[in-house]
């Protein structure tokens, strides 16, 4: 009798979690290092190659990447990444190939893997720990890394009074303001009543804060309205430290003083969203107030709306007044943010999981709902927008019991075929215990995770192919299942990674690959990898193979794929 051949043409998953006899016939038991961008069965994953570096600490380690758009145009991108060992600069490779290191305005004080880095607006938001409680900027292609927002100012000298034409009881506050970013600060404290009578009052700014304001404002007050309307009456050059009032009468001037807290400068977060519109921060790393709002782990703030003013920089100010507060508190410690995801904003605790939902009105810009309270987040930087099967938008995440994602069909739990490398991960590891990113070219969600008790940075890669995830039952237990890959190898093991342009030079090209900080076997410096790239790891080969289901062969039957 001729052979009746068992035909494998079809792999659609690896399947970790139930019995290799038990598995769907188009599961394996194992799919290593491949993945099903292509291919019947699936496709050997792509290699990796190094990134020419230069002017990086001989000894530092990437901790974090970011890519930064100065502008509309895509091919002016530019990759920035924090080393460990230089905590006062980072390096910014643009327009070419070659790394050029620039300073930061506050030095990282620790936790340098933590750093949060947001493009928006044509500028480039970084939240991290440092020795202020404000948010860092660098704010243009080439331009000096500052603080954001301009700190308020302290109220100025009692002023100095002279022959003139003014008699009349007055009071002074100043604002600084950057003319070319139109930024304000908030308003000083007045000066104490000074008396005028055929006198004129000159008025010494105070300290300049060094947020790269231009010019100070100058404004005056009078008993006669029991000192409750203000009056712009000059606006200085920062290098001209006084100012003369003068003005016998106030009624030429019409511009009003900012409402007190208009223009608070941003704290300092921990984590960093855009919507497009609004910029977002969550947790703090301070403690004290400082020049912005008090902080809190349970705190997530944002900027008004894109044109809300013309004058007073509202990417880069929170309002803390009277009636607009641009913020709000969840019950418990934030360790991520997430979205937007149909307009809504996802922030998340460790065991908790908040939904933010726009309500289009300034004075209260977000509802808060709660989704869950018995799973979170792990890591902020496991948190990325991919998509689901049928092409939606879907939020992505690890949590402390593995993969989850919300969209169109509500919260749903990913892990059950990679539970058994969930089973291994280090939660408690001391560098790096987990982050991800969307690769939007091959449909995939890239998770990077710590696996053994020892393993303090990420060791192994469980891949996620969007197209195939859907919900099936498959041994009474209903979830989405297929999708899964796992990956090992020295590409795997990486602390941080962004998509950045696949082919670098004066314009970056469009196109984007993934570029990970590489830690782990071999690594003694600096080390950059541009991932799905070749067929081995920068010279270091690698094994793919899938093992399929088990199969009881009947008599006469031989196997084919």
């Amino acid at each position: 009798m001729a052979a009746v051949p068992l035909i494998i043409d079809r792999i659609l998953g690896r399947n970790g979690a139930d019995p290799p006899q038990a598995l769907p016939v188009d599961m394996a038991a194992e799919v290593l290092n491949a993945d099903f961008y292509d291919g019947s069965l699936c496709r050997k994953r792509g290699g990796s190659a190094d990134v020419t570096l230069n002017g990086f600490n001989a000894s530092s380690r990437v901790q974090a990447l970011g890519r930064y758009l100065p502008s509309d145009d895509e091919t002016a991108a530019e990759l920035h990444a924090v080393e460990s060992a230089a905590l006062t600069t980072m390096q910014r490779l643009a327009a070419g190939t070659t790394w050029a290191t620039y300073t930061l305005a506050n030095a990282i004080q620790a936790d340098s893997t933590e750093v949060s880095m947001v493009s928006f607006n044509g500028k480039f938001f970084q939240a991290y720990n440092s020795s202020v409680n404000r948010l860092h900027v660098y704010p243009s292609a080439g331009g000096t890394h500052r603080r954001v927002g301009i700190a308020k100012p302290a109220a100025p000298a009692a002023p100095t009074e002279a022959a003139g034409a003014v008699t009349d009881v007055r009071q002074y506050a100043v604002a600084f303001i950057d003319q070319t970013g139109n930024r304000r600060s908030n308003l000083s404290a007045k000066t104490a009543s000074v008396t005028l009578a055929a006198e004129q009052a000159t008025v010494t700014m105070p300290t300049a804060p060094g947020d790269g304001e231009t010019h100070w404002e100058l404004y005056v007050y009078s008993d006669d309205d029991n000192f409750a309307l203000g009056y712009l009456i000059a606006t200085t050059l920062v290098a001209t430290t006084t100012s003369v009032d003068n003005n016998a009468s106030l009624a030429a001037f019409t511009t009003a003083p900012p409402e007190s807290g208009q223009n608070t400068p941003p704290p300092s977060a921990k984590y960093l969203l855009t919507d497009g519109t609004h910029l977002l921060g969550a947790g703090a790393w301070e403690t004290s107030a400082g020049d912005s709002l008090t902080p809190s782990v349970r705190m997530v703030w944002w900027t008004p709306a894109l044109g809300t003013t013309t004058t007073d920089g509202d990417d880069e100010r929170v309002s803390d007044t009277t009636d607009i507060k641009t913020y709000l508190y969840v019950d418990a410690g934030i360790t991520g943010i997430g979205g937007p995801l149909q307009g809504n904003i996802y922030v998340f605790g460790y065991r908790h999981v908040w939904k933010m939902i726009p309500t289009g009105q300034a004075a209260n810009a977000y509802d808060r709902i709660t989704l869950r309270t018995d799973i979170g987040c792990i890591r902020h930087q496991t948190i990325c927008i991919g998509e689901d099967e049928e092409g939606r938008p879907a939020l992505y995440w690890l949590s402390h019991i593995g993969p989850y994602r919300t969209g169109a069909s509500g919260i749903q739990y990913l892990g059950r075929d990679v539970e058994d490398i969930w089973a291994n991960i280090n939660l408690a590891a001391t560098g790096v215990v987990a982050w991800g990113l969307f690769y939007p070219d091959k449909h995939q969600v890239w998770w990077f995770i710590a696996t053994g008790a020892s393993q303090n940075d990420p060791d192994t890669r469980i891949i996620f192919d969007c197209r195939l995830g859907r919900v099936t039952e498959i041994r009474n237990i209903r979830a989405v299942r297929y999708g899964w890959a796992n990956h090992d190898g020295r590409a795997t093991e990486a602390r941080c990674g962004v998509l950045f342009a696949n082919t670098l030079g004066a314009t970056m090209s469009r196109d984007l690959k993934p570029y990970v900080g590489r830690i782990g076997t071999g690594v003694s410096g600096a080390v950059i990898w541009k991932e799905d790239t070749g067929t081995d790891d920068a010279g270091t080969n690698f094994q793919a193979y899938a093992i399929t289901k088990a199969y009881a062969l009947q008599q006469g039957q031989n196997m084919a794929c």
